[in-house]
């Protein structure tokens, strides 16, 4: 704020300075031309006419011309000075009428009076924007100064020089005139300087501010390439994560279906061996029924490899899957398998409905499998914002509970979700999953 204060501040008394310069420049040559009209005319109307033609190497101009040319020159000047503020014309015209309205101007004062330079070099200082341009420009305006002076123009131009006027006033009157030109020459001079250290001063000022953003461009620069390798980073990283869990899940996924099935076929054909020498009837029904779920197994790997969804759950809504998979189950091992639902209606998301139904059905197999259950309990229940599942078999149980494959991914499908998982082994085996789940208007 303090620096957009200041740069305020510098702008604004450089344009007092500018105003002050057109007002100064004004104030000469209205009087310079006054001074030189009224001498020629007091001349005319004297005695002294005849000595003045003598002195001088040409005819004067009309008295009233002077004033007319030189100050409606200026206010020309002083309009196309501030045109960029009215209308908007092309910059090289305006640098032109400048130029050449300044020298007229000049030219009308007999080359007496050359500060409107200093008025038009300052007023040109804000077309050139590089420091370069702006120091080739003083120069250039030094040299005019050097050009535009007396002494040399009036060996080729029909002049009149200042001092020749002023000889015919009384020593105090020349004395003041002379006074009022040089010290009008002395504050044009001094108020170029000032109007030329504030502007260059600003542009010092812009060129430290550029710099100052170049850097701290290359600064925001730096920080993004290193957060960009740190994103690339992130996102191989992340690749990898992606990558580790895809194939967990289709370990996940492949040994739930396969595991299933292959306990079912197992269970069966156990079934089958013990009934062989009784009946052969009867161990023709359970070999069609092992083989009835060896093709419902079949199917369930290919689309677990295809989309890694219990083709069960595309098939039939998750109630309808549980009593399919505790029917196939419970014919294929003669296993007694009781299902208790207090829920009314089960109706969840994909992946909630995918985890509620993985875990009834690892669970029921690892009690056929491991525990060589022959009764398992299974209890669906809802309680606030938590569906509970209990499993609990009759089965041998485990005296040193080691979570193994299934239980470890079981346990990963309940973190997906933030759901818990517990297990126990007294009097058979116990299994406990506890899911918050996002009820919606179905499940309600």
């Amino acid at each position: 704020m303090n620096v957009i204060t200041m740069d305020h501040n510098t702008n604004s008394m450089r344009l007092v300075l500018r105003r002050v310069l057109l007002l100064l420049n004004f104030e000469m040559v209205v009087f310079l031309s006054s001074m030189s009209a009224m001498t020629i005319l007091k001349i005319s109307q004297s005695t002294q006419a005849r000595d003045f033609l003598g002195e001088i190497s040409h005819i004067p101009p009309v008295p009233w011309t002077i004033p007319l040319y030189s100050i409606g020159g200026f206010v020309l000047l002083a309009i196309v000075l501030n045109i960029k503020d009215i209308a908007k014309v092309p910059q090289w015209i305006v640098i032109s009428l400048q130029i050449i309205l300044g020298l007229s101007i000049i030219y009308s004062l007999d080359m007496n009076y050359n500060g409107i330079i200093f008025l038009v070099a300052a007023y040109l200082l804000d077309y050139f924007k590089l420091n370069k341009k702006k120091l080739v420009f003083i120069v250039i305006v030094g040299i005019s100064l050097l050009i535009f002076d007396f002494n040399i123009c009036e060996k080729f131009m029909p002049i009149m020089k200042f001092d020749t006027y002023t000889t015919y006033y009384k020593d105090i009157w020349a004395t003041v005139f002379v006074a009022i030109k040089n010290l009008g020459t002395t504050c044009n001079i001094v108020l170029f300087i000032a109007y030329t250290i504030l502007m260059l001063g600003e542009q010092i000022d812009e060129n430290e501010k550029i710099n100052d953003l170049n850097e701290r461009l290359n600064d925001a620069n730096a920080e993004l390439k290193i957060a960009n390798i740190e994103l690339e980073n992130y996102a191989k990283e992340s690749e990898k994560i992606a990558q580790t869990r895809e194939r967990n899940r289709l370990a996940r996924e492949i040994h739930d279906t396969l595991g299933h099935t292959l306990t079912g076929i197992i269970a069966g054909l156990d079934a089958a061996i013990a009934i062989l020498p009784i009946s052969v009837e009867q161990t023709n029904k359970q070999l069609d029924m092992i083989r009835d779920v060896a093709r419902r197994g079949m199917t369930d790997v290919r689309r677990s490899v295809n989309a890694l969804r219990p083709d069960v759950l595309e098939r039939e809504d998750l109630l309808e899957a549980i009593n399919h998979t505790i029917s196939d189950m419970s014919a294929a091992s003669n296993v007694k398998i009781a299902f208790n639902n207090t829920i009314d209606q089960l109706r969840f998301s994909e992946d909630e409905e995918e985890i509620i139904y993985r875990i009834i059905q690892e669970s029921v197999t690892n009690s056929i499998r491991h525990g060589k259950a022959t009764e398992i309990t299974i209890d669906l229940k809802k309680e606030y914002s938590l569906v509970t599942i209990s499993i609990t078999d009759n089965g041998k149980g485990s005296d040193n509970i080691k979570y193994g494959f299934g239980l470890t991914h079981m346990k990963e499908r309940l973190d997906m979700l933030r759901g818990e998982l517990y297990v126990e082994s007294k009097n058979g085996f116990s299994v406990v999953a506890k899911i918050p789940i996002r009820w919606g208007e179905d499940n309600d």
